[in-house]
């Protein structure tokens, strides 16, 4: 993934970056505070003798040059502006430091690297492996060349947090805010730590030297947009109108609050004409019936507007309580740019509003704003902004289709009715039946004690009726008119004004709130707590045990917890669970029947979160999906019949309309949130704060997706660096495998328990550090169109590349977990035997690492939800 600063294509000389108070891309309302302005002026005409004494005359403190010629074109020099008593002309503008920041490898650096694949690192057999990660950002085909530089130590000084160091300022400065932002540091604790820290580093670095230098190396990065305060009645919580009066007539109220909106508008055009947005939006391909991502969505086709530079936005919204002793809740409004590639998306998510109260935020207040400001927008036919490369003016136009929200939020957001209420579904119009009392329930009952009875979706042979744009229109009229809910609608949402919007579509349930914390959070719940044939509490104990000896890679964050924890799991936890853990911790414990019944759902689940979903997927899909929900009044009880377990039915058609489910999750968006709160200490103006800090998350991400370049999917790069040699291992024993395969130099020199590539990080059985990750079981190729799995024994290096010694495993077909009425086997979790075979992969035909769960291997559905 290319960093910022390093997709703006180069010109013919270096480019400084002033921050001067002379150009003002903001938004038209003056500021209240004056903030900086970005300009950029030629880089050699400014580095004159004259420019420097200018400097000293106003006693700021130089930093060493760095040769012109040594400064690639793609790296820039940020110039930050301060206060300063003496009277300066507006040409020459003072400054308070130079910061000097990277923001890709030099290419020639970059060729180097690649070039040596048999790089060694060597070191004791059981010391820890730390590795820093490389970083490299591959600079545009079309750019021209670098000026050619001294030599290659100039060019590492200019990227070295201090000379002869390993790290960059960018990777330091990541690092900090990370950690600072993990720990829910206050900011007197940050700033002591980091004057610590400064103390102890060398006089020459170029890392930043206050604080505020620091927050604005990440704070540069986002568009410098200005808060609009949108007032609303703090009684009737409605708009104002522009005499600040409520627009209710029998308000007597005078409390006044506020809301604040930042321009869509202005952050659209920062991403075009700095943050190169153009090159990453890739345009939908001739359809082949293969659904890869959200501009595959039958909507979203819909709905596209042709052009280059058009693009879709999927509007999110959650709400976040900032502390536990309070009552305020936090509700951003964020967009996502739907072209973006999935694996930098998160590089371009903007921030629309910040919702500041302690009641929640009313959506037809909430969204108007921007709403207005799509309107806006395409009344105007587009943004313009100038492309950064020709300087032509371009237009973008905008939708904003699709929102991403929890249950209780799109009930909000559509005007219908709470979604544990009748007709809550808002996607169908299925009624909510009454559930027949228990017999318990009736014992109580004629004890005189008040039962209540329950009632939920009971599974129909005939599906309901589906909800339609136009009928939601039509009992939204009806519903203001009489002033009575018609089948669920309370009447008109102001997302029914946006362009090309469909009012029964753009809101759906996204399998993170809907399956993971919905669905399996409540199935774990009954399997331990509830009285039946399903209850194996008894098991807990035995459950707990396999949890914690089961080592997953680091390709999963968290470790597995304990089942009996389950009420403090996160939502990726309960993912993790579904898809791999679950099947093979019940088999044996839970009633076959009620196992079968449960891969009915893990199948389905991971059908839908593939990269790519035929339409067989789907209608697979849909049909265990169906025959899940089905028995589960059957298996269970009537009342488990859940608003959760209905929209299971519905699975099928959000994959159809919006793409995989993976592209819609808010796993991603509901992080950002919780750094935004973490970093939220004081008592006073919240609101104030949550916007400072929302920049500053937003900045650190945009950071990390620099200076960590070869997360992205597709930018891996292809060479491998064994690490850590390995004297301990018998490799004896296989030299007829060496043989065949012409390998006669064969030492301990030459043998390694480790090997990385980019971030991914290949162990072995013989790497005895790591005793909760497991790391070296594989999937590699044995031919073109063929795989294979196996555990890496130890690796060695040869001249001509660096080969893994596998042990290979026989899947046991017998041993799966097949659904016989629907002919279909869970095909990600594979039972496996350990064979005596070893065979000699070589390591670029490594295709990833898989889960091993005891006695079965589990695959990763996608490479997008790495890392959760």
């Amino acid at each position: 993934m290319d960093g910022l600063a390093s997709n703006i294509s180069p010109p013919s000389s270096p480019l400084r970056v002033e921050l001067s108070p002379t150009s003002s891309p903001s938004p038209s309302r003056s500021p209240p505070i004056k903030r900086r302005k970005w300009q950029v002026f030629d880089a050699v005409n400014s580095r004159t003798k004259s420019t420097a004494a200018r400097w000293e005359a106003i006693g700021v403190e130089m930093m060493e040059e760095v040769p012109i010629e040594a400064t690639s074109p793609n790296h820039l020099v940020f110039y930050e502006q301060c206060n300063v008593d003496q009277d300066i002309s507006e040409d020459h503008s003072s400054v308070d430091s130079v910061s000097e920041f990277d923001s890709s490898t030099s290419p020639s650096a970059e060729s180097e690297g690649s070039s040596n694949e048999s790089e060694l690192c060597p070191s004791s057999s059981n010391s820890e492996c730390d590795v820093p990660e490389e970083v490299e950002c591959s600079l545009d085909s079309s750019a021209e060349s670098c000026p050619a530089s001294d030599s290659d130590s100039d060019k590492e000084d200019f990227f070295e947090l201090y000379s002869g160091c390993d790290f960059s300022v960018d990777e330091a400065v990541l690092d900090i805010l990370t950690d600072s932002i993990k720990n829910r540091e206050t900011q007197e604790s940050l700033k002591c730590h980091f004057q610590t820290l400064l103390k102890y580093l060398p006089k020459r670095n170029n890392m930043p030297k206050t604080y505020s230098q620091l927050t604005n190396h990440v704070l540069r990065l986002v568009p410098d947009y200005f808060e609009k305060p949108v007032p609303y009645c703090g009684e009737c919580l409605l708009l104002l109108d522009s005499e600040n009066r409520c627009p209710v007539a029998s308000c007597e109220s005078e409390k006044v609050s506020n809301f604040y909106m930042f321009s869509l508008k202005d952050q659209i055009r920062f991403f075009f004409e700095h943050g190169n947005l153009a090159s990453f939006l890739k345009q939908r391909e001739a359809s082949d019936g293969v659904i890869r991502d959200i501009t595959d969505g039958s909507q979203y086709i819909k709905v596209k507007v042709k052009g280059e530079f058009s693009i879709t936005l999927m509007i999110y919204t959650d709400g976040v309580t900032i502390r536990k002793s309070s009552k305020t809740k936090f509700w951003p409004l964020m967009v996502v740019i739907c072209e973006v590639p999935p694996h930098i998306r998160h590089r371009f998510i903007i921030i629309c509003g910040i919702w500041c109260d302690t009641r929640d935020a009313p959506m037809n207040t909430f969204l108007q704003p921007i709403v207005e400001l799509v309107n806006e927008i395409d009344s105007e036919g587009g943004v313009l902004w100038k492309h950064p490369d020709s300087g032509e003016e371009c237009r973008s136009v905008v939708r904003a289709p699709v929102i991403c929200a929890d249950a209780p939020a799109r009930a909000k957001i559509q005007n219908l009715i709470s979604h544990n209420g009748n007709f809550g579904c808002n996607t169908c119009e299925q009624t909510m039946e009454k559930i027949p009392l228990t017999r318990q329930e009736l014992r109580l009952k004629r004890r005189g004690v008040k039962v209540t009875r329950k009632r939920g979706f009971m599974f129909k042979e005939i599906p309901a009726t589906l909800r339609t744009d136009e009928r939601m229109r039509r009992q939204a009229r009806i519903a203001f008119n009489t002033q009575k809910p018609c089948l669920g609608v309370k009447g008109p949402t102001i997302v029914s004004c946006l362009p090309d919007l469909d009012t029964a579509r753009c809101v759906f349930s996204e399998y993170m709130h809907g399956v993971c914390l919905g669905v399996v959070k409540r199935f774990l719940n009954l399997w331990l707590t509830v009285p039946g044939p399903w209850n194996i509490s008894h098991f807990v104990n035995d459950m707990d045990n396999f949890m914690q000896s089961t080592a997953p890679p680091s390709d999963i964050t968290r470790l597995p917890r304990n089942v009996s924890d389950f009420k403090y799991w996160k939502a990726s936890e309960f993912r993790h669970w579904l898809l791999f853990y679950s099947l093979p911790c019940i088999s044996g414990k839970l009633p076959n029947q009620y196992v079968k019944h449960w891969s009915l759902l893990v199948l389905a689940v991971y059908l839908l979160l593939q990269e790519e979903i035929t339409r067989q997927d789907l209608k697979n899909a849909r049909l265990l999906l169906r025959a899940f929900v089905k028995d589960v009044g059957r298996l269970y009880r009537q009342r488990d019949n859940t608003y959760n377990v209905h929209q299971l039915l519905h699975l099928d058609l959000y994959v159809k309309w919006w793409g995989p489910l993976w592209c819609t999750a808010a796993f991603s968006l509901e992080g950002c949130n919780g750094d935004v709160v973490n970093l939220t200490h004081g008592t006073k103006n919240p609101g104030i704060e949550l916007m400072r800090n929302i920049r500053l998350v937003h900045g650190v991400e945009i950071l990390r997706s620099m200076v960590h370049t070869q997360r992205t999917v597709g930018n891996v790069p292809k060479d491998f660096i064994p690490v850590n040699n390995c004297t301990s291992v018998h490799f004896q024993e296989d030299e007829h495998v060496f043989l065949d395969h012409g390998l006669t130099n064969v030492t301990a020199n030459n043998v390694y328990s480790c090997v990385k590539r980019g971030r991914d990080f290949f162990t072995s059985e013989s790497y005895t550090r790591q005793r909760k990750r497991c790391n070296y079981i594989i999937k590699f190729k044995t031919s073109e169109s063929s795989w294979a799995y196996g555990a890496i024994r130890y690796f060695i290096s040869q001249s001509d590349g660096i080969f893994a010694v596998v042990k290979k495993f026989r899947i046991d077909h017998s041993r799966m977990f097949y659904i016989d009425n629907l002919r279909l086997a869970v095909k990600h979790i594979l039972p496996i035997d350990v064979t005596e075979d070893i065979v000699l992969v070589k390591v670029n035909d490594i295709v990833t690492k898989v889960i091993r769960v005891h006695d079965t291997i589990c695959l990763n559905p996608n490479r997008y939800e790495k890392y959760l």
